[in-house]
Parts: structure tokens; C-alpha cells; sequence
């Protein structure tokens, strides 16, 4: 028995597969608990992907700000110091 995990978006990103040595009984009943699992399966794979992303891209502003020879200064819209 088994079930994609599929993204926001529909792409497959895994499979979650259950193995028994018998006949599994109410087996509706299991494909509709795999449903739940992998949802929440795929939003944790999603929203570690995301932290990774955004942690990657905090070091590379980092490394690139650190490299700047000048003073930088950054300002909001309304001209403030921020």
C-alpha cells in the first residue's frame, strides 16, 4: 500500500509505502490516514527547503556585504537610516 507525497503544486517529491505480510483490511480507511500523513509530510519537507533557501541567502547577503570596501549605508522608502 502506498501514497505520493506530492507538493503544493502536484509534483511527486516521495513516495510513503506501508509492507505487511498479511491482507490489510479497511484498506480505505489506511489510504485516507496516508493522505493525512503525507499532507503534513510534504509541508514539513516544503518548509525545511524554505529554511534552507533563506538561511542560504542571509550567508550570501552577509559574504557580499562583508566584501564591500566602502561604508554602506541602507535606507527605507521614506529615506530613514535603518
Amino acid at each position: 500500500l502506498g501514497t505520493p507525497i506530492l507538493t503544493k503544486e502536484g509534483e511527486v517529491i516521495g513516495v510513503l509505502v506501508a509492507l505487511h505480510t498479511q491482507e490489510i483490511d479497511n484498506e480505505q480507511s489506511i489510504k485516507q490516514l496516508f493522505h493525512t500523513f503525507t499532507d503534513r509530510i510534504s509541508a514539513e519537507m516544503q518548509r525545511f527547503e524554505a529554511e534552507n533557501w533563506l538561511r542560504e541567502s542571509e550567508e550570501r547577503l552577509a559574504k557580499t556585504i562583508e566584501s564591500i570596501p566602502h561604508p554602506l549605508i541602507i535606507v527605507d522608502n521614506q529615506t530613514t537610516i535603518i
